[in-house]
């Protein structure tokens, strides 16, 4: 009895100890991402155009579902609702906003957030569901460590007339292009 008692006492004293060494605070860390993503369109686009001022503009509005998959090989399930590019027919160049979500098959990690990014018409005429996305992912993403904060730097291309969505995060490759998970104020 007595040896159970004090192996129970050691055991506790460790998880102490543990605890007041490893917190959950410092398991949300600063983290470098790298990932690719791609993702099919879900139901029909819409393409409308409309005259302004300046000239005329197309929007295209579509959404997307596919995977994420990151640089440790962790797959997610990806979502973008109410992709929107609004892009300038003369210069090919527009706006692009969107909101994600992510979430992993055991349902431990997930994350959801806006993207923004700008538009270059890959083709001429442009065409608003054909070109270049370069922007930033913003949001939160939670694993079983904590909720941190999505600063994603991204680049990718929408192509098959709108509806495939395929790109990098993080890419080294592409200039600079960092992205990071950043844990709510460290101070």
């Amino acid at each position: 009895m007595r040896r159970i008692m004090l192996i129970a006492f050691a055991s506790l004293a460790a998880l102490t100890l543990l605890a007041g060494v490893a917190t959950p605070q410092d398991l949300i860390r600063t983290e470098e991402v790298s990932a690719t993503f791609q993702a099919r369109s879900i139901g029909d686009s819409n393409v409308k155009t409309c005259r302004a001022p300046d000239g005329t503009y197309s929007r295209f509005e579509a959404d997307f579902a596919g995977s994420l998959v990151a640089g440790r090989e962790e797959e997610l399930d990806l979502v973008v609702r109410g992709f929107e590019v609004l892009a300038n027919q003369e210069t090919g160049l527009g706006a692009v906003e969107a909101k994600w979500a992510l979430r992993s098959a055991d349902g431990t990690k997930s994350g959801s957030g806006e993207l923004i990014a700008v538009f270059i018409s890959g083709v001429v005429p442009p065409d608003p569901d054909f070109g270049e996305v370069d922007g930033m992912f913003l949001g939160d993403f939670g694993d079983p460590g904590g909720s941190r904060r999505v600063l994603w730097n991204f680049s990718a291309q929408l192509t098959d007339g709108g509806r495939t969505l395929t790109g990098a995060i993080g890419d080294p490759t592409l200039a600079p292009n960092p992205a990071i998970l950043f844990p709510p104020d460290p101070c």
